[in-house]
C-alpha cells in the first residue's frame, strides 16, 4: 500500500536544525526576567501559549509585537518582510499604546501599524469562520522575511460554549476547537512565530482552557500566577528546556499620598478641594483726593 505523499515526513540532523535556530530571529519578551526564563524569547516553528490574566493579555502581546518590529529591524533590512496577524477576542487592541511604545524606541510608527491587521472575533462562531476562511489562506512569506500571528485569548470562551447546551452542543465545540488548531498547525513555519494567550482552566491549576487539546499543539506553556507582593511565571513545557519557575517582585507602592499635608485645610472643605481654596489677603486700597476734601 502506497503511502500519501502529502502526509509524508522528512527528517534533517540535529546540527541542521540548530544552525537553522542560531540563524534565525528571536523575539524578545517583557519582562527581562521573563526573557531569560526562555532563554532569549519566541522561537519560529513552535507554538506559544502563555496563561495569563485578561486584565495583563493585551499589554503583553501589544509589548511583544513592538518587541518584534524592533527585533526585526536590528538583524533585516528588508522592511516588506515584517507583518503581524492579531487576532483580538478581547476587542483591547490599542494602537496608542502601540505607536506610543514603537516611538519611544525611534522607529515609524506608520510603518510598523501598515504592518499590523487586526481581526476582531466578537462571537465563536465568528473566530473559527475567521481563521479557517482568512487565517488558513494567508499568502506565502517572503524570502527573508518573518510572520508573526497573535492569537489574544484564543481558546478564552471554550468553557463558555460548553456552558451553553441549548445553542451549542458539547461536541461541536471540541471540533471547533480542532478546527482551528488544524489552522494553527497549517500556518506554521520556519518563519512564523505562534503566540497565544488564554485563561487557566477553572477546574485545574495547570491547564489551560482547551486541556489536553492546547497543551498538545503548544511547544512552549508558560503559566502566569499574580498576588499582592509578586508575579510568578512558570515554564510547564519546553522542547529543549527544563521545567523552572520565577518570581518577580512586585514594587510596593509610593508612600507619599500617606503624609499628612502641612497645609491647614479650612472646616468645610474636602481635602480633594483644598486647592481651591485661596485665603484673602487685606491690600492697601488708594483713596482719592476727594474723600479728604
Amino acid at each position: 500500500m502506497q503511502s500519501d505523499s502529502n502526509t509524508s515526513l522528512s527528517y534533517r540532523t540535529g546540527s541542521d536544525y540548530w544552525t537553522a535556530l542560531q540563524q534565525r530571529l528571536t523575539i524578545p519578551v517583557s519582562p527581562s526576567q521573563l526573557n531569560e526564563l526562555l532563554r532569549g524569547g519566541i522561537l519560529p516553528e513552535l507554538v506559544h501559549h502563555f496563561t495569563i490574566p485578561r486584565q495583563m493579555s493585551t499589554k503583553f502581546l501589544l509589548q511583544l509585537t513592538v518587541n518584534a518590529y524592533h527585533a526585526y529591524c536590528g538583524k533585516y533590512t528588508l522592511m516588506d518582510g515584517f507583518e503581524v496577524y492579531f487576532i483580538d477576542t478581547l476587542n483591547r487592541f490599542d494602537p496608542y499604546m502601540l505607536a506610543k511604545d514603537i516611538r519611544a524606541m525611534g522607529h515609524s510608527v506608520e510603518d510598523l501599524l501598515q504592518r499590523v491587521q487586526v481581526m476582531r472575533a466578537f462571537t465563536w462562531s465568528s473566530l473559527v469562520g475567521g481563521l479557517e476562511d482568512q487565517l488558513a489562506h494567508l499568502p506565502p512569506v517572503i524570502e527573508g522575511g518573518i510572520r508573526v500571528i497573535i492569537g489574544n485569548f484564543l481558546f478564552g470562551d471554550f468553557e463558555t460554549e460548553l456552558q451553553e447546551a441549548k445553542t451549542n452542543s458539547s461536541s461541536k465545540a471540541f471540533l471547533d476547537v480542532k478546527a482551528m488548531i488544524r489552522v494553527l498547525q497549517k500556518v506554521a513555519g520556519p518563519q512564523t512565530y505562534l503566540v497565544l494567550t488564554g485563561p487557566l482552566h477553572s477546574k485545574s491549576n495547570t491547564l489551560p482552557v482547551g486541556g489536553t487539546l492546547l497543551t498538545h499543539l503548544a511547544n512552549v506553556h508558560v503559566r502566569m500566577g499574580v498576588s499582592e507582593k509578586f508575579h510568578r511565571f512558570t515554564l510547564d513545557q519546553h522542547p529543549f528546556l527544563a521545567p523552572s519557575t520565577i518570581r518577580i517582585p512586585i514594587s510596593p507602592k509610593s508612600k507619599s499620598s500617606k503624609r499628612k499635608s502641612r497645609h491647614t485645610i479650612p472646616k468645610g472643605f474636602q481635602p480633594s478641594d483644598h486647592y481651591l481654596y485661596r485665603p484673602k489677603k487685606k491690600r492697601f486700597v488708594a483713596r482719592g483726593l476727594d474723600d479728604f476734601l
